[in-house]
């Protein structure tokens, strides 16, 4: 017999996704393995999406990235026909992922977020449902405050500055995929009654600061904003030829790299690359002080003129120096590795009517088929057909999308 194609990871799974944005990216990770996610789209109810104006239209980015690959039904939460609509979806459901006020309110009412035999529920909030701050909503930048991420960017002598994008909303959506996943494993192997998982993107956040909650345990020394000073000499942002090339031989990469790196340097014959050598540079205590900091910049940068980015790229990764190149936007579609290797998709985005470029997912799984990927859909997409066949109903029977009598 024929070897059966591969299936996908989450071909069997169905999911219902009724989330606001620090949610949605949840459900999008899901659906990438394959999983059939339906997102709710409650009829009546603000627009929660951040608007962009690009050419031709208003759109909002975050929206039609994170609902990539999902189906949509519009319920009208004020009937009873859309109330029983969505306590049918969430009965069928093999997980529920929730965020924002809709689900509190339903749950607050005494309905089920999930099935009561198996079903996995995630809830995803600022502050986590469970301790003094469940009643608190805070959006993307005040989560990132709240976590202490924020305090880490920007310049000594200036405020916070966030990276761009919903980083806050984006981790919390990554943690409760893994938190429904887990959910799921513990339904399938026979673990009765069900999950209810709790996800506080303040408390992500706050496992998100790198070494700062270890440095002042060990030292005392509380991190602050540095800008672009590299915080030793070995690690940092540094001028080449056409741009600048990142690098870690510091603390955070190994001895072996920077002994490699000062190897390189003195086979440059960079002026001054022989100090190096010396013990004392060998200490993180004094690869860290700003005269050291700045000697090492010098002498890295007077080598480093002499290369372009990718020269210098290869160069270092050939010595096993952990570096890449600061890439634009536009070097980072035309890099031949990431083309080689599929990581970018184009969908043909149905609500801008153009072909987008998306970055690849975040899995790569010989064993199984990953499906094709689908245009974020429009706002209750999903016909009533189509929600009936999702519940496993037959035509004609409960599952009308709650739409008021005309």
């Amino acid at each position: 017999m024929p070897a059966a194609e591969p299936s996908a990871p989450l071909g069997s799974v169905k999911v219902v996704d009724w989330t606001d944005p620090a949610g949605a990216y949840a459900g999008r990770l899901l659906a990438d393995l394959g999983a059939d996610v339906v997102r709710i789209e409650p009829a009546g109810a603000a627009e929660p999406w951040p608007q962009e104006r690009i050419p031709g239209t208003v759109v909002s980015a975050l929206e039609r990235f994170v609902n990539l690959n999902k189906r949509s039904v519009r319920v009208h939460l004020d009937t009873a026909a859309g109330r029983d609509l969505l306590a049918a979806l969430i009965e069928r459901a093999d997980i529920v992922i929730t965020s924002g006020d809709g689900p509190r309110r339903w749950r607050q009412a005494g309905r089920p977020l999930r099935r009561s035999r198996d079903g996995t529920h995630v809830h995803v909030s600022a502050f986590g449902e469970h301790g003094a701050g469940a009643a608190l909503l805070a959006d993307d930048l005040i989560a990132l405050a709240a976590g202490g991420l924020l305090s880490l960017g920007g310049y000594p002598d200036g405020p916070p500055v966030a990276v761009y994008g919903t980083q806050a909303y984006l981790a919390g959506g990554i943690n409760a995929a893994v938190a429904a996943l887990l959910g799921l494993l513990a339904a399938r192997g026979g673990q009765a009654g069900g999950a209810d998982l709790d996800v506080s993107i303040q408390a992500i956040l706050a496992g998100a600061l790198e070494d700062a909650t270890a440095e002042y345990d060990l030292t005392g020394v509380v991190r602050r904003r540095a800008g672009d000073t590299p915080r030793e000499a070995g690690t940092g942002v540094f001028a080449c030829a056409d741009g600048w090339i990142a690098m870690v031989a510091g603390k955070l990469g190994t001895a072996a790299a920077w002994d490699a790196l000062v190897a390189w340097l003195c086979e440059r014959g960079v002026p001054g690359a022989e100090a190096l050598k010396a013990p004392k540079w060998a200490t993180l205590e004094h690869r860290r002080r700003p005269e050291s900091i700045a000697t090492f910049q010098r002498l890295m940068e007077a080598a480093a003129a002499g290369y372009t980015r990718q020269q210098l790229y290869h160069e270092l990764q050939r010595r096993r120096i952990a570096a890449a190149p600061v890439n634009s936007v536009a070097d980072l579609l035309a890099d031949r590795q990431l083309a080689v290797r599929g990581y970018f998709r184009q969908v043909h985005d149905t609500a801008l009517d153009r072909d987008v470029t998306y970055s690849g997912p975040p899995y790569r799984l010989p064993d199984h088929s990953l499906p094709g990927w689908s245009s974020a859909p429009p706002p209750g997409g999903l016909a009533g057909e189509e929600a009936r066949g999702w519940l496993g109903a037959a035509p004609g029977a409960a599952g009308e999308t709650g739409e008021r009598a005309r």
